[in-house]
């Protein structure tokens, strides 16, 4: 021996860990149910998004918002080419808010107040770089 150990998974014996990933599944939807993540996520989403909007709308951008609240998905209408939305995301993922420019986002229980807040700020402070890259 050359200080291997097995274990039932490596021995074949796949029930452990079928019982292991029930017990992960069931701790989990217990605790999605008693926060009622589903609720959480549409509020969390609405609040984001909403917020977002203002921000834009206080620099003289139109935010487009379409989707769930949970999912949504965020355009920046002011530009057809949709350039203006690449770089809006992309000042904002250098300032640590990762916005995917092309696809729905995703909000999570784990958002919490302090993160819209963050985040709502990460974008304000996106806007003006923009105006300083058309110049």
């Amino acid at each position: 021996s050359f200080g291997t150990y097995r274990t039932a998974l490596a021995t074949g014996i796949k029930l452990a860990g079928v019982a292991a990933l029930l017990t992960i599944i069931n701790q989990l939807n217990a605790e999605l149910k008693k926060i009622n993540a589903p609720e959480k996520m549409q509020a969390t989403g609405k609040k984001l998004t909403a917020g977002l909007v203002d921000v834009a709308s206080s620099h003289g951008y139109n935010l487009n918002v379409s989707g769930m609240p949970s999912m949504p998905y965020l355009r920046l209408s002011d530009d057809p080419t949709q350039v203006l939305h690449q770089e809006w995301c992309a000042e904002c993922t250098l300032r640590g808010a990762y916005f995917a420019p092309h696809h729905n986002w995703f909000i999570s229980c784990a958002h919490s107040n302090a993160e819209i807040k963050k985040t709502l700020e990460i974008a304000d402070s996106a806007f003006p770089a923009l105006k300083k890259k058309k110049k």
